[in-house]
């Protein structure tokens, strides 16, 4: 269930990216439950058990960090993880300001899935 949770995340993230047209090899996807408007503005909220703080550099999955088939907001922490920022559409702000770069703090769970690492967010600041 969460390979295809994750599955379904990447999909949508892929399909927000550089136009690249579905094969016939694409898995099917579905919306994925989106967690709240925190994924796309940013706030101060409180971790709760099972989530993780991250900090690192803004930038997008395929253009900045080769880790995405597609454009994608991701991160870099310092460790040199790279973290694929799930929930982002093309009008938020993480996606918009992917290819500047710059400092990002991510709170949210992380999640494991086709050889890259997701981040489900509940909130992020961007510096």
């Amino acid at each position: 269930m969460l390979r295809l949770l994750m599955t379904i995340g990447l999909c949508l993230v892929l399909a927000a990216g550089c136009g690249r047209k579905p094969s016939p090899d694409d898995e099917p996807s579905t919306p994925p439950p989106v967690a709240s408007d925190a994924s796309t503005t940013p706030s101060t909220a409180t971790m709760v058990p099972g989530e993780v703080q991250l900090a690192g550099t803004l930038g997008c999955g395929h253009c900045n960090f080769q880790t995405t088939t597609e454009c994608a907001a991701a991160m870099k922490t310092a460790g040199g993880e790279v973290y694929v920022l799930d929930g982002v559409t093309e009008k938020s702000p993480l996606f918009e300001n992917r290819m500047k770069g710059g400092a990002i703090t991510v709170i949210g769970n992380v999640l494991q899935g086709d050889g890259a690492k997701h981040l489900a967010m509940t909130s992020f600041e961007m510096k």
